[in-house]
């Protein structure tokens, strides 16, 4: 609500100084031909025209004499001066927009008009409502700036005019007024099914949809996990109607996605915005926070926009940019542990939606724990599990691996409906793969191709040990324009290989080098720059200029060149 405020504050600003214009222009074609008309230049008003310092200067009496000879009664056509003050009147008493200071639009004893809503059904009453003092304001508009410019022509505009109504409205009129903003929770049918007739009709209307539950049990009739259906249904329909936007996000992601969800905000049409809180899973093992993150990187709620704003290129509309390792079916991560033996051991381990899932006290009877003496060749990562053939899948048990309040390592082995239900979110996730991962590949596909051998020459896998610190660091020693990091400096803090661990990786010595810059994007790199507790990470440009956000992005660079 607050980025809704902020966007409508600067929309209101910008009718503001349009609407303050005109009343200016006609303000001043009144005033002129007061001025020369014979009410202008009696005595009394050239008196107040000249101000009390200079009375005694002047004869007011011969002033209007002289001047009043041959001046006419009025010097506006009587329907022009009416027309003029009839959209003066309309704009200055419009209720639509927050009163500005010194612009005179509105009347002190009048208030704002709201426009923020608790259901569709409210939002649509109240435009229908407002309606016919839209349909005044932007006839007002229209008559004034064609007056201002001295362009009304009575024969080809009064009639045109005098049919103006809600038809002839265009989005580019509608624009100019507040967005409503719509907050609704996805739990009750009927307003999933007002929302979807509101962003149809075509309203400057923002709908904010807010999901605190994703992975609900379904009926027993049928058997298996709703995850995310409801959001995901109101989200893809709305996608089809092609003149919508539409974000999806959960809300530990917003931040990242700052820059689409104002975009969204700023879109002339109606835009969808639908976002998981975490805030109804109390049974869960994690604050709300962490249960959204959890949500969007087990793909049970990914994060996507569709903008109907870009150009029509096929999939050029969608981004899946700020999903975690969009590429790959589940994102990969480390996890280090020690083994029975009290040794290190290291390994990649897929988070998928059985691992949110497992977060969930509610979901407890889905899982089994499996003594670590029976631990074997048949037992597999639920992730191994789904990419096998269904025959294949028959002869092995998936488990996911938790760990208890004693730090404790555990094998839990995963039942066939919550199985079932990760098969069917891996893929909805493929579906949104096809639309946008084309772009995505677009995006963060370098300018130029350069051989792999030479990207992993410009940083050495190994820091040799006879080098200083301050040797490493020698600026000279870098292109300017490539990306680099002080190895010898690297603390070891997993935040760069945690964001990426093909683009970043650590050396013998567990000391962060860049692998290969492009595995991926600058958005990539100026997050780990942003969260390196040592601040060793130097990122040269961006390797690709036409990805998303750039402009901020560079802005967020610069303390890291």
């Amino acid at each position: 609500e607050p980025a809704w405020r902020s966007v409508q504050r600067r929309k209101a600003g910008r009718s503001h100084a349009e609407v303050a214009r005109l009343v200016q222009a006609l303000s001043d074609i009144l005033r002129a031909a007061f001025i020369h008309s014979e009410a202008g230049r009696r005595p009394e008003s050239l008196r107040a025209a000249v101000g009390s310092t200079h009375h005694d200067q002047f004869d007011f009496e011969t002033m209007s004499a002289l001047l009043g000879k041959g001046a006419p009664k009025d010097e506006l056509p009587a329907d022009r001066r009416e027309r003029i003050e009839w959209a003066l009147g309309v704009l200055r008493r419009q209720r639509f927009f927050e009163r500005s200071q010194g612009t005179e639009l509105a009347q002190a004893s009048e208030s704002p008009l709201d426009y923020r809503f608790g259901s569709c059904a409210d939002a649509v009453d109240a435009y229908r409502e407002r309606l016919p003092e839209v349909v005044e304001f932007v006839k007002a508009m229209s008559i004034g700036e064609l007056e201002a410019d001295g362009r009304y022509v009575a024969s080809e505009h009064d009639a045109f005019f005098e049919d103006f109504d809600e038809d002839s409205l265009a989005r580019e009129d509608l624009a100019l007024f507040p967005d409503y903003l719509v907050c609704v929770d996805v739990g009750d049918a009927d307003e999933r099914a007002a929302v979807m007739e509101v962003l149809s009709s075509g309203l400057p209307v923002k709908v904010l949809v807010e999901s605190d539950e994703v992975l609900q049990e379904s009926s027993p009739v049928a058997g298996h996990f709703g995850f995310g259906m409801r959001s995901a249904q109101l989200a893809s329909t709305a996608v089809g109607l092609h003149d919508v936007f539409v974000l999806q996000t959960t809300s530990s992601n917003l931040y990242q996605l700052r820059g689409r969800l104002l975009d969204g905000l700023e879109y002339t049409g109606p835009a969808l915005l639908s976002v998981f809180s975490g805030l109804g899973t109390e049974s869960s093992e994690l604050p709300p926070y962490l249960t959204s993150a959890a949500a969007l990187e087990g793909r049970a709620f990914p994060a996507f926009t569709y903008d109907p704003a870009v150009e029509p290129d096929g999939t050029s509309r969608y981004s899946l940019e700020e999903n975690p390792q969009p590429e790959l079916d589940w994102p990969l991560a480390e996890v280090k542990y020690a083994d029975a033996s009290l040794q290190r051991v290291v390994e990649e381990v897929a988070f998928t939606l059985v691992d949110f899932a497992v977060c969930d006290r509610r979901h407890a009877r889905h899982f089994a724990r499996i003594p670590r003496e029976h631990w074997n060749d048949n037992t597999i990562p639920v992730d191994e599990w789904l990419s096998l053939d269904p025959a294949d899948a028959e002869a092995h048990v998936p488990y996911v691996l938790v760990i208890d309040e004693d730090d404790s390592l555990h094998r839990l082995i995963v039942d066939e409906k919550l199985m079932q239900a990760a098969r069917r979110c891996r893929e909805m996730w493929h579906g949104l793969q096809e639309l946008g991962l084309a772009r995505l590949r677009a995006e963060t596909a370098p300018a130029a191709e350069a051989p792999a051998e030479a990207a992993a020459a410009e940083v050495p896998a190994e820091a040799p040990e006879a080098v200083e610190p301050a040797e490493v660091v020698v600026a000279e020693e870098h292109a300017p324009d490539e990306p680099w990091i002080e190895t010898a400096r690297c603390s070891t803090c997993d935040e760069c290989t945690t964001i990426n661990n093909r683009m970043f990786a650590y050396n013998e010595n567990k000391q962060a080098f860049i692998k290969d810059p492009d595995a991926g994007t600058f958005r990539e790199f100026v997050e780990a720059a942003e969260l390196c507790q040592v601040a060793v990470i130097h990122l040269g440009k961006p390797r690709n200029p036409n990805e998303p956000g750039l402009e901020e992005l560079i802005e967020r660079a610069k303390p890291f060149q």
